[in-house]
């Protein structure tokens, strides 16, 4: 099969699950929205950057993205990219778990046995033969229940080193391109960012 997609969407959360076997990177681009993001990866060979850090994902890694946050992924190979997605509204967390993600790393990286990386497995099977109305259900509870676990996860599970600045990266490119005509288009191609990121973070080191 080419790819598979299953799609959840309501007014304050929702779920997708997708699976691309020849996943090209012009589908996949560097951007923020005012929603949590909950990443659970399940295959493929990609970099995703959260703000300035990039991380190497490995199967099993779970990635927490805060509203207002540029993020994105770079394709490494064309290897197959099968991950399950949650978005979240503000509006459909309560107060202490939203304490409890502004308290989270970025990535976690989750053990067969943790119950975390269980329930977005379980999600994975489920779907394929849940009705709309009960893998509805079964989503929402999944991912209170994910937030709920998180501060219960084991300290060394959580990642935040091995990190790239990506406006260094891009500093030292100018530096070595200095006679070329390099404007934040061609910034954006080259790093696989908007140019809006790229314009808004040199804004923010320029400040």
């Amino acid at each position: 099969m080419e790819s598979q997609k299953i799609f959840i969407l309501k007014s304050d959360y929702y779920y997708d699950y997708s699976k691309k076997e020849n996943p090209s990177q012009e589908d996949y681009f560097f951007h923020m929205h005012n929603d949590y993001e909950f990443l659970y990866f399940i295959d493929g060979d990609v970099k995703y950057s959260v703000d300035t850090v990039k991380f190497k994902l490995q199967k099993g890694d779970f990635l927490i993205i805060k509203p207002r946050t540029y993020h994105g992924l770079t394709l490494k190979s064309n290897s197959c990219y099968e991950r399950i997605v949650f978005y979240a509204r503000p509006t459909f967390l309560s107060n202490t778990q939203k304490t409890i993600i502004s308290q989270s790393a970025y990535l976690y990286h989750l053990k067969h046995d943790d119950f975390i990386r269980y329930t977005f497995e379980n999600l994975k099977r489920c779907h394929a033969f849940y009705n709309s109305v009960a893998f509805d259900y079964l989503s929402q509870t999944s991912l209170l229940n994910i937030i709920n676990a998180l501060p219960y996860l084991p300290k060394d599970r959580s990642n935040s080193v091995n990190t790239d600045i990506i406006v260094n990266d891009i500093l030292n490119y100018i530096k070595e391109n200095i006679a070329q005509n390099i404007n934040a288009k061609v910034l954006s191609e080259r790093f696989f960012m908007s140019s809006s990121w790229i314009n808004h973070s040199f804004n923010n080191v320029m400040n």
